[in-house]
């Protein structure tokens, strides 16, 4: 069960990394160029690790790369559809609120 936590874990990180690199690439930006204009508050490194998901971000710091982005924070997160295609019981869960 633990080892199914940690997989969900791994694929929403995921998930999130996607979208943020996403972004960043909407904008048109490099990693040491983020990095630059944020004035280092974010680094490279960390930023490509929130990116290829080996690492976590938090919630106030989403909030402050949103800004820096200036999207709104949902923007940073997975859709519903693709949280639908990962994670199958989410869709379940949807499907028995919406009746």
């Amino acid at each position: 069960m633990e080892k199914d936590s940690e997989d969900q874990d791994k694929a929403y990180r995921s998930l999130v990394g996607a979208r943020i690199r996403s972004i960043r690439k909407q904008k048109r930006l490099s990693l040491q160029e983020v990095e630059a204009r944020s004035e280092a508050e974010f680094k490279a490194s960390v930023l490509g690790a929130y990116e290829r998901a080996e690492r976590d971000i938090s919630v106030p710091r989403l909030q402050r790369l949103a800004n820096f982005y200036n999207v709104p924070v949902d923007q940073l997160l997975p859709s519903e559809d693709a949280l639908n295609n990962v994670f199958p019981r989410y869709a379940l869960a949807m499907q028995d609120k919406l009746q």
